[in-house]
């Protein structure tokens, strides 16, 4: 409120920080991945991209933080549309996520670790 002009200030979109930021821009994180033909698996804050009836990536969200893995192909091209829709810092080689520890091996399987826990 700007007490000395009598004005309050109505916010037309959520701002980092306040109570119900988090809610909003998963409201709209949503609706881009929808738009972008991404749809809510079963699991909690998991999405997946089908072409042709098969899944072709998944993605991963914990608040404002994405996984993305393409099962086809390069997954820079479904980050690039993601991007286009989503403000987003530049992508990071897969490490510490949400309390574990990711690594790619060589051969494409992804090592899941928390370690740091059970020392």
């Amino acid at each position: 409120p700007d007490r000395k002009a009598g004005l309050l200030w109505k916010l037309k979109k959520a701002l980092y920080g306040l109570k119900d930021a988090g809610r909003a821009f998963e409201d709209h994180l949503w609706e881009v991945l929808r738009k972008l033909g991404w749809e809510l698996s079963p699991l909690s804050g998991v999405f997946w991209k089908k072409k042709g009836g098969k899944v072709v990536g998944l993605l991963s969200q914990y608040v404002d933080d994405l996984i993305v893995v393409s099962l086809e192909g390069d997954t820079q091209e479904m980050v690039q549309e993601i991007a286009e829709e989503v403000h987003c810092k530049e992508p990071e080689v897969l490490g510490r996520y949400v309390g574990s520890d990711y690594e790619v091996l060589s051969d494409g399987r992804i090592w899941c670790s928390q370690k740091a826990y059970v020392e």
